[in-house]
């Protein structure tokens, strides 16, 4: 069994190999079936189910940024293939699920019914999020509209375009009253 040591400063340390590790080694560690025993080195109370905690909230973490980075990745796909629309590409993600749920019903992984309830999950959620990012889509073009909007007033309020064509007859008049002077 390995003894960790946390300290006040938060770092953990391994008595066993004399150095310090990360949360990302403790996982490697019990990911390996090491044993491990974190003792706080103030008290020395035994606080390795907390950093089991933090151990699986970094995971976690870790699985939410992969995602993050699919889905960006995937809405670069879109952007950069104009032609494929979204439904196209969601076409083609249904298609790859399908031939994976398929590979799992052949191991027996599965059953139909289970498949079906996980489906129609998946499906909502991405329903949702299709709905979420178009209304938010909506949201900053209709923002980006009313700051364009805003700035043209600023630089040609809506009642500058009359008040040009007067200037405009005002100078027409002008220039023809100079004219007449000038021909005098």
């Amino acid at each position: 069994m390995v003894i960790i040591k946390k300290y006040l400063n938060r770092k953990l340390y391994d008595t066993e190999k004399s150095k310090y590790v990360t949360i990302s080694d403790i996982a490697e560690m019990i990911q390996n079936d090491i044993e491990i025993k974190v003792l706080d080195n103030k008290t020395s109370e035994d606080i390795t189910n907390i950093i089991m905690a933090k151990v699986i909230l970094k995971l976690e973490n870790k699985k939410k940024e992969k995602g993050k980075k699919e889905r960006k990745s995937n809405l670069k796909k879109i952007i950069k293939n104009p032609g494929d629309s979204i439904s196209t590409y969601l076409n083609k993600t249904k298609d790859t699920i399908k031939i994976e749920i398929d590979k799992l019903v052949k191991k027996g992984e599965y059953e139909v019914s289970d498949i079906l309830k996980n489906v129609q999950s998946l499906y909502d959620t991405s329903t949702n999020s299709i709905d979420m990012l178009s209304k938010r889509l909506d949201d900053k073009i209709k923002e980006f509209d009313d700051k364009i909007k805003d700035k043209v007033n600023v630089i040609y309020p809506i009642n500058a375009t009359k008040e040009i064509e007067l200037l405009k007859e005002q100078v027409s008049k002008l220039e023809k009253r100079v004219q007449e002077l000038e021909n005098k």
